[in-house]
């Protein structure tokens, strides 16, 4: 059995140039755009991290949190993005384990509501995560999605918890909050 080490960048911030080179290399999303969201989170910015599984000294899974993956749909925020999993170190819980991570640290600090864009919804669901809906995109800001379905994920728990917690507030006109008024089943 492998001895992984699970680390936020925070934790380990000489490992930010190798992070950024190694999720490009996965998403082709280009290194400055890793290198800046890192450096903001690194520097206190943004409580959104980077996350990572190390085998001895060589990162073989990641994912990171940032505010919004999908431009079309700026309401599904914040997202875990860039998910990835070396082929040789898949189905060893790896992204489980780096899922539930990100999970705990967002509640922690507030956000009860993650979401995901993904084409591997029963994936997910399997870590606890529900679908939501499903989205397309056109492009518009350099997402390549044209065509392509994409799926939001979330723990139902967090969005019952999240609908709960909106229902209470004084001003709230709950009839018109579809979403948040048919989760607690008041339809």
């Amino acid at each position: 059995m492998e001895n992984y080490t699970y680390t936020k960048l925070r934790e380990h911030p000489e490992l930010k140039q190798a992070a950024a080179e190694w999720f490009h290399s996965k998403w082709n999303v280009p290194i400055k755009a890793y290198l800046d969201c890192m450096d903001a989170y690194l520097s206190g910015e943004t409580e959104y991290g980077w996350y990572l599984c190390l085998d001895g000294n060589k990162i073989v899974g990641g994912m990171g949190v940032i505010e919004n993956d999908f431009p079309p749909r700026r309401d599904l925020a914040p997202n875990v993005c860039a998910v990835y999993v070396e082929p040789s170190h898949r189905c060893r819980g790896v992204a489980g384990q780096l899922l539930a991570r990100v999970c705990r640290d967002m509640a922690a600090q507030g956000v009860p509501t993650l979401y995901l864009l993904t084409d591997h919804t029963g994936f997910y669901e399997r870590y606890g995560w529900e679908y939501l809906c499903s989205v397309t995109g056109d492009g518009e800001d350099g997402v390549q999605v044209i065509g392509t379905e994409v799926v939001g994920l979330c723990p139902m728990k967090a969005l019952v918890d999240c609908a709960e917690y909106y229902l209470k507030l004084e001003n709230f006109h709950c009839r018109e909050q579809v979403m948040e008024y048919h989760l607690i089943g008041l339809e």
